[in-house]
Formats: C-alpha cells, sequence, structure tokens
C-alpha cells in the first residue's frame, strides 16, 4: 500500500481529508489546479500542522494532490514533488493570505471563503440545470444571484472586520486577496 501523507494510504486521504475540505475551481483562481481548503486542518493530530492548503495537479483525478504551505512571503510545497507553475500559486497565496489563513484559523468558514472567491455572476451548468428542472428557469437564476451577491457582501464584511481587529491587535496584516 502506498503512503500518501500523514501515514494515511491514497485512499484513505481521499476518504478522511479531501472530501471535507472547501474546493476551489480554477476558474475561480486562475491557476491551473483545484485548490482545496481544510477549515478543520488546524485541529488535525499531524507532526507538523503548519497552515497548508492542498493542489491537485492531476486534472480532478485526485491522483496527484500536493501540500502546500500557507505563507504571507514565502509559500512552499511540503513534499518532495515538482509543481509546474509553483510560481504562480505562490503568488496566488501570498495575494490572498488573508483569506487563507483567516480559514485556516476558523474565522472565516467555508461559505464565507467559497463566496469571496467565486464571481457571483457566473452561474455553472449544473445549477443551470437545477433551475430548470425546477421550472424556475431565468427567473431562479436572477433569485441566486441576488443571493449570491449577498453572500459575497457579508463575508466581504467578515473579512474585513478580521482585517480591522487584527489592524487594532498591532498585526501586520497584508491587505489583499479578492
Amino acid at each position: 500500500m502506498e503512503i500518501f501523507t500523514d501515514g494515511l494510504s491514497r485512499e484513505e486521504f481521499y476518504d478522511v481529508e479531501i472530501c471535507s475540505m472547501l474546493k476551489i475551481w480554477e476558474d475561480d483562481t486562475g491557476l491551473k489546479y483545484r485548490v482545496f481548503l481544510d477549515y478543520f486542518g488546524k485541529e488535525r493530530k499531524r507532526e507538523n500542522n503548519s497552515p497548508r492548503l492542498m493542489i491537485d495537479l492531476s486534472g480532478h483525478e485526485y491522483e496527484d494532490i500536493v501540500p502546500v504551505s500557507i505563507d504571507k512571503f514565502n509559500p512552499e510545497v511540503l513534499i518532495d514533488r515538482e509543481v509546474p507553475d509553483f510560481e504562480g500559486v505562490a503568488e496566488w497565496i501570498k495575494k490572498n493570505y488573508v483569506i487563507l489563513i483567516s480559514h485556516w484559523n476558523q474565522k472565516l468558514d467555508d461559505v464565507d471563503v467559497g463566496h469571496l472567491f467565486c464571481d457571483e455572476n457566473k452561474v455553472r451548468d449544473g445549477v443551470k440545470k437545477l433551475f430548470e428542472k425546477r421550472g424556475e428557469g431565468e427567473e431562479g437564476l436572477i433569485r441566486f444571484k441576488k443571493r449570491r451577491r449577498e453572500f459575497k457582501r457579508v463575508a466581504t464584511l467578515k473579512l474585513q472586520q478580521i482585517i480591522n481587529q487584527e489592524k487594532e491587535a498591532g498585526c501586520n496584516v497584508n491587505n489583499s486577496g479578492r
């Protein structure tokens, strides 16, 4: 059996960790890879439990999941693995550091982060089909987009509160991200 990470086989890792993580699609990040964020990562019993996210190099096959540190200045691949275009991944992490570390520290939840990264006007085909199936069509999509804009507004306010609290506490916050 291949040991993948943290003493888990690839199958155990997928079942235990990947399925419980927030997935952020390539078109929402601008990266070549899907990103996975672990809201409970901070609580997992790991030898090295530094802030991290995962990227899927295999193109939706879950066969090449790579951990990457969430670091404001120097994100790194946490296993011995070459990541094509890692510079793009590192820049994305630095740009979105406040969002990513706030999620790791459980100050922003999956719903907040999902809305911060998604384009509120873009609707995936599956959502469109759902509204068509319900017979709601365009009216349903309009309501969906309106709710999504409101969720994004609330998530943005939460993020701003976190940034303000960190500044008041004297922390050096990199006010970047979306």
